[in-house]
């Protein structure tokens, strides 16, 4: 009987062997590359959003030590049709805030002024952090003694800081001195009032720290008025993103939008302008309100007792900059049926508000869809 051969072990793989392994490594690179990118974004929004409550944590710690939240400052159309209204508020704040401090809106301002006249004209912001500015400009131009910065000028970006951090301090580690310890003088000590090189806030003796640590890295000023914005956690000074933003539910019906459609007088317009053509713009957002089926329905706000924080999120973008708001749709302050952006419903919502982070929500605003 005549044995078969024996046939020869291969040597390799065939051609469609070798494509099958391909095609199956593609596929598993496919899926790992996806869980990767989703872990590192969802990393990224953790980290902002943990940032958010912490700041939560410090505006509710500084209402129970002051009596009432945070004002907001801004350029309101609603509140500027009353020279006073504004100002009442803040004034009705800083009542509660130092009981033994007697010195009305313009006093205020005034002081203020003085606290942060110390810069000197020549100062100018590191490029990083803005535009080169003389930080003395502002005020300056409006005429105030001393030429410090404006309190005019702050706006819902620069509220959050300003409260939370107290006065700016460009010479000191922390860019942010608090307020004075002494409570019938909180913002200037009088001795330095007149003096020819009045000391920088942090030098002085008696502060209060500021209530929220900023990262010294992550304040910039994106209008060049002076006044300190924060960046959202993971974000760089050099970074196009827009910062924080902060609304106290005194100004829900008031705002405009960050970044202001008209700048107070003083600031860099030109600036506020070029940033809503890049980041969209941002209003408090509501949870219901009328519609083209009813449209007398009254605007309830989401945390209508309290305040929101909002974060642009990774998409670096509050809106769609085609969105930005104008003053002419907005008379007396918004058209409530199109402008306002409605959660958790998601009514009248650009694609840039999915990955908005918040306050109010544990996750981007798309979640509650």
């Amino acid at each position: 009987m005549q044995l078969s051969p024996t046939r020869a072990p291969r040597a390799g793989f065939t051609l469609i062997e070798l494509l099958m392994v391909i095609f199956l490594i593609g596929i598993l690179a496919t899926i790992l590359g996806y869980a990767a990118n989703k872990a590192l974004r969802t990393a990224r929004q953790t980290r902002i959003l943990a940032e958010i409550e912490q700041l939560n944590t410090a505006v509710e710690t500084y209402k129970s030590e002051r009596g009432s939240y945070p004002p907001t400052w801004g350029n309101f159309l609603v509140e500027s049709q009353s020279a006073n209204a504004k100002r009442q508020r803040i004034q009705r704040h800083v009542s509660k805030s130092f009981p033994r401090y007697t010195g009305d809106y313009n006093a205020i301002r005034t002081q203020i002024s003085l606290a942060t006249a110390y810069v000197p004209p020549n100062y100018t912001q590191d490029v990083a952090a803005g535009r080169p500015l003389a930080l003395t400009y502002t005020a300056q131009a409006a005429g105030l003694p001393g030429g410090g910065l404006d309190i005019e000028n702050l706006d819902p970006a620069e509220t959050l800081v300003f409260w939370l951090g107290g006065l700016p301090d460009p010479t000191s580690a922390t860019k942010l001195a608090g307020f004075r310890a002494d409570a019938t003088s909180p913002f200037v000590d009088a001795s330095q009032v007149g003096a020819p090189q009045p000391v920088p806030a942090s030098q002085l003796p008696g502060r209060t720290p500021p209530a929220y640590r900023f990262d010294p890295s992550r304040l910039v000023d994106r209008d060049g008025d002076g006044w300190w914005e924060y960046l959202q956690a993971g974000a760089k000074a050099d970074d196009n993103v827009p910062p924080l933003v902060y609304f106290d539910n005194l100004v829900y019906g008031l705002s405009v939008s960050y970044p202001a459609v008209n700048p107070p007088s003083g600031t860099a317009g030109n600036e506020a302008a070029s940033h809503a053509m890049q980041w969209g713009t941002i209003l408090p957002y509501a949870s219901d309100g009328p519609s083209q089926l009813n449209p007398t329905k009254l605007v309830t706000w989401v945390n209508s007792q309290t305040y929101q924080i909002i974060a642009c999120g990774l998409d670096g973008q509050y809106d769609s900059p085609s969105d930005t708001r104008t003053p002419v749709n907005q008379n007396p302050g918004f058209n409530a049926i199109d402008d306002l952006e409605y959660w958790p419903s998601g009514r009248n919502f650009e694609q840039e508000d999915y990955d908005n982070l918040t306050n109010f929500h544990p996750g981007p605003l798309s979640d509650a869809f």
